[in-house]
């Protein structure tokens, strides 16, 4: 199967002294631009994404409990691991906000783990978030999501304002985008946003003039539904583009060609760079199309 493939945005900074670009060569008439170094796609073999059903680990931990029952969990953490043991009935669980819920992922270290086939796979990220998440007094669900060949583990939190969101902690935390029918798809938490570049205003080689910027209401709820991920992948592939246009401006710059002024070529760089910092360190190509989801919580709301 298909392993995850990652986008490392390998950029430059471009730095601006005394009116010229500190990087590349200058003219005694014209100031030499820098080019924006070309993005690569790289895998990560050693943490594989999605493993075949068979190679599942088996969830041996029951669902249901009845209240007079005790549920003994085992948290992981950073100093040795630490078994606890609490009856269910006095674990009061509760749907997060949104805001809550991105403060305990950026907290939690379930992302940090390091993913081993057999061993600590999708599942065990799953259910290791699910387990921190019970521990913090969260409602969370395990999620099993299938392919046509294999499938995935990741959670759900049903949050109070902002409705059902998808996490995906095996690469890092991230927000997954699910929907049957339609590929599998990751943002990166951070480049989750209800502000950002319209990049459908311009044309990849206009990229120098002014930012023009999307912005949805603090209560939408769009940058979670699975349209904001396919406005998130055509800035992807805008970002490509404008790459590609402003490295030939630059070149016919550098060789006295071009109608762009070094000023508009500044600009340009300086958005690129706004639009790679939107999109996220890390860019997640789509995968496999979803055949069907299961959604477990570990508690009624």
């Amino acid at each position: 199967m298909r392993k995850l493939q990652i986008l490392t945005l390998t950029l430059v900074v471009v730095l601006i002294a005394a009116g010229g670009f500190l990087l590349g060569e200058q003219t005694a008439s014209r100031e030499t631009v820098t080019l924006w170094k070309t993005v690569t796609w790289t895998e990560v073999s050693e943490k594989p994404a999605y493993v075949t059903l068979t190679e599942k680990t088996t969830i041996t931990r029951t669902e249901t409990f009845t209240a007079t029952e005790t549920l003994t969990v085992t948290l992981t953490v950073k100093a040795p691991p630490k078994t606890v043991t609490v009856r269910l009935a006095e674990v009061k669980l509760r749907d997060p906000t949104w805001e809550e819920l991105k403060e305990f992922l950026k907290q939690d270290d379930t992302n940090e783990m390091v993913y081993k086939l057999h061993e600590f796979d999708c599942t065990g990220f799953a259910i290791m978030l699910r387990d921190h998440a019970w521990a913090r007094g969260y409602r969370c669900a395990f999620v099993d999501i299938n392919f046509k060949e294999g499938g995935h583990n990741i959670n759900a939190f049903q949050t109070v304002d902002k409705g059902l969101v998808y996490v995906d902690t095996v690469n890092g935390d991230a927000i997954a985008y699910v929907e049957v029918g339609k590929p599998y798809g990751v943002i990166a938490l951070e480049a989750v946003k209800w502000r950002y570049i319209d990049c459908s205003v311009y044309q990849p080689d206009e990229f120098w003039k002014p930012l023009i910027y999307v912005e949805y209401p603090e209560d939408s709820r769009y940058p979670l539904t699975y349209s904001y991920y396919l406005d998130y992948q055509r800035r992807v592939a805008f970002y490509h583009e404008t790459v590609k246009a402003y490295n030939r401006a630059v070149e016919a710059y550098n060789r006295g060609e071009g109608n762009l002024t070094y000023e508009q070529l500044t600009s340009w760089a300086e958005n690129i760079e706004k639009l790679s910092q939107e999109l996220g360190p890390t860019i997640y190509e789509p995968s496999e199309t979803v055949q069907s989801i299961e959604i477990y919580w570990n508690s009624l709301p």
